[in-house]
């Protein structure tokens, strides 16, 4: 069960913004019990729930999750699978397929493209294309940062991020 009364004691500021809950990670939909019990729960309540993600999860994960969601909150870093091997380490297709199936369903779906320059600086075009014909939201670019280093260094980590400015 999850616990969820912290977040139940800000329903009036909630109620007087507007606002609601991002469920966010790491990768939130990692760990698809807890998130989607939690979007359920908040959802019963009223209470708007976005989904921050990379979308590198199982289909079925987002038919079970999207009933409780306002908006998805969605990283596309590269079309290019090659250039987004380079940045992640993994295939997009999976990534690309989730979006498709998420806009095909009817959920509001936000893009955040995370520029980073000598990395997928490349993929600017061929990302507008790729969404061109989707109901997406809107679209922000996300400049890159080394905000992270001091995390790394105080978690006595390899930082393996580009060293990027």
């Amino acid at each position: 069960m999850v616990e969820y009364d912290k977040v139940l004691q800000d329903r009036s500021f909630f109620e007087n913004s507007g606002g609601g809950v991002t469920i966010s990670g790491g990768e939130c939909l990692a760990q698809p019990e807890f998130t989607i019990e939690l979007a359920k729960k908040l959802f019963e309540q009223g209470i708007s729930v976005d989904i921050d993600t990379c979308g590198y999860v199982k289909q079925n994960i987002f038919e079970r999750i999207a009933p409780y969601v306002d908006t998805f909150l969605y990283d596309v870093k590269a079309i290019d699978s090659e250039v987004h091997k380079k940045c992640t380490g993994r295939d997009n297709g999976l990534i690309l397929d989730n979006l498709k199936y998420l806009c095909q369903i009817g959920s509001k779906v936000e893009i955040r493209y995370p520029y980073v320059p000598g990395w997928n600086d490349t993929e600017c075009d061929a990302i507008g294309k790729f969404l061109k014909d989707l109901p997406i939201l809107k679209i922000k670019v996300l400049g890159y940062h080394n905000f992270a280093d001091g995390k790394y260094e105080a978690l006595n980590m390899p930082n393996t991020l580009p060293d990027v400015k």
